[in-house]
């Protein structure tokens, strides 16, 4: 749906709670909690935010890049439907490392995931999601 600046807009959210056939055996499964997340997502020019973010490798004496899932992705009591990175996580990697050798990857991810084969070695960290969490605030 496109929406317009400085217009109104409603909208109904149906919301129908079935209680999943299994018990609940960890803290994990909200069997009695229900609700409906409604999010925006602006446009954004992919291609431009790639060049941003080689040009930044460019400048930099080192690139640090934090890639892999998120709870949008990858979470309890789902399974993904395939093991590559999400969107042009594979593009940006490569793109990155061409552009500065003195290029890591921190990877989080609870799963196993693929990526492309490198040509040059890249220090590669692998997070799971609470421990990309506990990088996330040392910054």
């Amino acid at each position: 749906m496109h929406l317009e600046k400085d217009r109104s807009y409603d909208f109904r959210v149906d919301n129908v709670v079935v209680p999943p056939p299994t018990r609940a055996h960890d803290n994990t499964l909200f069997h009695r909690i229900s609700g409906v997340l409604v999010s925006l997502l602006l446009k954004t020019d992919e291609d431009q935010l790639l060049r941003d973010a080689v040009r930044a490798a460019e400048e930099a004496d080192v690139a640090i890049l934090v890639v892999g899932h998120n709870n949008d992705t990858e979470r309890e009591g789902s399974d993904r439907i395939s093991l590559s990175l999400p969107g042009r996580t594979d593009e940006l990697v490569s793109a990155v490392c061409a552009a500065n050798p003195k290029t890591v990857v921190i990877l989080q991810s609870a799963c196993a995931i693929s990526m492309p084969r490198r040509t040059k070695p890249t220090p590669l960290y692998t997070l799971g999601i609470s421990q990309s969490m506990v990088l996330h605030k040392r910054k």
